[in-house]
């Protein structure tokens, strides 16, 4: 220091002598200096530097916690501006269950103030029905020390009981303690409506799915037994009383061919791809059609599988409509009569799907 202009100021302020002891963390970070000044010439000892060095750690252990305690001060001021601004509601409780912190957000939806919630273990915001349900879960939770979620109504401020989905977790201190929960809480009413929505959408397509199929199989059963009722009336009238002339029996004969060839295009247009799904709910349709009473002749139609598999097996397989005039299908054409039965038959199959 010697011939510096600091050694010209101090002895311009009556200093003849000076100690400077550097102050360090805990941690070895260097926080500033202390020093020790005398207005005569002295020689420190050691008692003097002893002195010295229990002076610089209480200093420097001074200056170390304000300056945590600053840095968690801007932590929490920063901690707060985020959570007001978040769009979901926040709270904290302490190890007594005592609510410490809630946000902006909680208070602008429940129409509370903070000053006469803070310090509380309850608030009056819950269902009447599910107050106690929730406490529950909450106080099991607590003890436990373990995460909760759950959905509850929560008043908002106008009155109205919403649907929330509140989630709360154990939160620590830095040293280890248990300090209490931190928590959110978001509003999932029109979620939860618009799931019921889309619900009642899906239904009502399911029904009115089902209603179209039974009014098809309705019509098709209807309109192909009446056609098979006519040629199996003029088929038994062939029989019993066959016409003299081969004209006349190549023109009735020719009637009765025109007939099926109406019904092969009334299947040809009916074609339609069964899924597994839609076999299984056609169930009870096909018990329905199967066991109703027929025409006066005995005509029955029928929903059968092609495919040599069990039922559960038929997706993707092609199924087969058949009108039949008895209880088992028979094969036969327009020019051929079955001896032991009414003679009419005809089916089709639609194309498997791809």
């Amino acid at each position: 220091m010697a011939g510096t202009q600091d050694q010209q100021e101090y002895r311009r302020s009556g200093i003849r002598a000076v100690q400077s002891t550097p102050l360090r963390s805990r941690t070895g970070r260097p926080l500033g200096m202390i020093s020790t000044h005398w207005r005569t010439p002295h020689t420190p000892t050691g008692d003097d530097f002893t002195l010295f060095d229990v002076l610089a750690r209480q200093a420097a252990d001074l200056i170390e916690r304000t300056l945590a305690e600053e840095a968690l001060r801007d932590s929490e001021e920063r901690f707060r501006l985020i959570a007001d601004t978040a769009p979901v509601m926040i709270w904290m409780t302490g190890a007594d269950k005592l609510i410490t912190y809630l946000n902006q957000t909680w208070l602008d939806y429940t129409g509370r103030r903070l000053d006469a919630t803070l310090g509380h273990q309850r608030i009056d915001v819950l269902h009447p029905d599910e107050a106690e349900r929730c406490r529950d879960v909450y106080e099991k939770a607590f003890a436990r020390r373990e995460p909760f979620q759950m959905e509850h109504l929560l008043r908002r401020h106008d009155g109205e009981y919403r649907k929330v989905v509140t989630t709360g977790v154990p939160r620590y201190n830095v040293d280890g303690p248990f300090a209490g929960y931190i928590g959110t809480a978001i509003d999932i009413t029109e979620r939860k409506l618009a799931e019921e929505a889309l619900s009642t959408v899906s239904q009502k397509l399911i029904e009115a799915h089902e209603e179209e199929s039974a009014r098809i199989a309705r019509e098709l059963h209807d309109d192909v037994n009446q056609r098979l009722a006519m040629v199996s009336v003029r088929l038994g009238i062939l029989k019993q009383s066959p016409p003299a002339s081969a004209a006349n029996l190549e023109q009735e004969i020719g009637g009765v061919s025109q007939e099926i060839a109406i019904l092969r295009l009334i299947f040809r247009r009916c074609r339609t791809t069964f899924t597994l799904r839609d076999w299984n709910s056609w169930g009870w349709k096909r018990r329905r059609l199967a066991s109703a009473k027929s025409c006066p002749i005995g005509m029955v139609s029928r929903l059968t599988c092609t495919s040599r598999t069990s039922r559960k097996r038929c997706h993707g397989k092609s199924l087969s409509v058949s009108t039949a005039c008895c209880k088992k299908p028979c094969r036969m054409s327009s020019s051929t009569a079955c001896r032991d039965r009414p003679t009419s038959h005809s089916t089709v199959t639609p194309t498997p799907s791809t």
